[in-house]
């Protein structure tokens, strides 16, 4: 996209209509979704909105531009993968998910394909994906939106379907997974549990299960950095993240720590996750919590980029947007006992998915 169009000739002249406008622009690849970024001054809207218009529908570019695009990326791809902690996650990604599902393919892609695809299977591709019907569209800034709509109309007029994406069944695996790095003189870990999907889940869920990650592993006031490293001082940090993809969602620990203290750390997760659940969450912390991440909700709309990029991302993942009141209103409702109660059911009997990298 960013190579050349029927409008731009080369990147270069991209790039120099880009100064001209002021525009900032970026993209990227995931499992799921391909997303494009642009920023600028509200007189360059219109300017904004031809440059996406040429990127999106009007790919052109030569075959000789094209091999000298996937000499660049494949040196991206050996950047990327020369780094242990890529390499790991990406078997960590495998324990949750299995080695073959959607969501452990990398944005990247794949190497012999990379050097064997040519421009008419970018084309075909890009025509059957990049569809009206198939795209979510967020803008804000001070701008027309009677304007903005009348171009989008003139813009987004090509035929095309919603994908339609069938997905695998996640396989975790439940073997401890040791990956060896050498020259490692500490042991990272990522203990978790793979857990329901967007299609599965509530939002006031997934509301519930931020609550229990915030409180277990979310702050240095977290109940696992309090035990792990300010009362045992096993680890410099000790964290729990979450999120949710469509059919899958997960939930992990992750830390780094001293070999000969590996055992003791896994120990004491297992037995502070264990404690949360069974023993009500005292009411100044579940409170301050709950206050913290309605907080956090509201500066996620701070700025015209922001607001713009969540626009998008609550339309793509839930199909409707989430404004910080609704998000609010939703937490004041959650109870305690709720929040213990949606983790417990999410790992309960379940055997945790431990991944290590240790040196050889």
């Amino acid at each position: 996209m960013f190579q050349g169009t029927e409008m731009f000739s080369d990147s270069k002249a991209m790039e120099i209509y880009k100064e001209e406008n002021g525009i900032w622009s970026n993209a990227s690849t995931s499992g799921q979704r391909i997303e494009l970024i642009m920023k600028m001054p509200s007189e360059s809207i219109i300017a904004g909105l031809r440059l996406m218009e040429e990127m999106l529908f009007k790919t052109k570019i030569s075959e000789d531009k094209l091999a000298k695009e996937k000499k660049v990326v494949l040196q991206e791809y050996e950047d990327k993968w020369s780094r242990s902690g890529v390499r790991f996650s990406k078997k960590v990604d495998q324990q949750y998910f299995g080695k073959n599902h959607l969501y452990t393919r990398d944005g990247l892609g794949d190497k012999e394909y990379l050097n064997t695809v040519s421009m008419a299977d970018l084309i075909e591709y890009q025509k059957e994906m990049f569809v009206p019907a198939n795209m979510v569209i967020g803008i804000a800034g001070n701008i027309d939106f009677e304007s903005i709509e009348k171009e989008l109309r003139k813009m987004l007029i090509l035929s095309g379907n919603v994908i339609e994406k069938k997905f695998n069944k996640v396989q975790p695996q439940t073997e401890r997974l040791i990956h060896y790095e050498s020259g490692m003189s500490t042991v990272i870990i990522d203990v978790g549990w793979t857990i329901g999907g967007i299609a599965e889940t509530t939002f006031e869920d997934r509301l519930k299960m931020g609550i229990a990650a915030y409180i277990l592993g979310g702050s240095p006031r977290s109940l696992l950095h309090s035990k792990v490293r300010e009362e045992l001082a096993l680890a410099y940090s000790i964290s729990m993240v979450f999120g949710y993809y469509q059919v899958a969602g997960w939930i992990s620990v992750k830390s780094s720590v001293k070999p000969e203290n590996l055992e003791e750390v896994l120990k004491e997760i297992d037995s502070v996750i264990e404690t949360f659940v069974d023993h009500p969450i005292k009411a100044d912390l579940f409170n301050r919590a709950k206050k913290y991440l309605g907080m956090s909700e509201q500066m996620k709309f701070e700025s015209t980029m922001n607001i713009a990029g969540n626009l998008c991302g609550y339309l793509f993942w839930e199909g409707r947007v989430v404004l910080p009141e609704e998000y609010e209103a939703i937490l004041e409702k959650i109870t305690e006992d709720q929040v213990r109660m949606v983790l417990k059911e999410a790992i309960d009997g379940k055997k945790p998915l431990i991944s290590i990298m240790k040196s050889e």
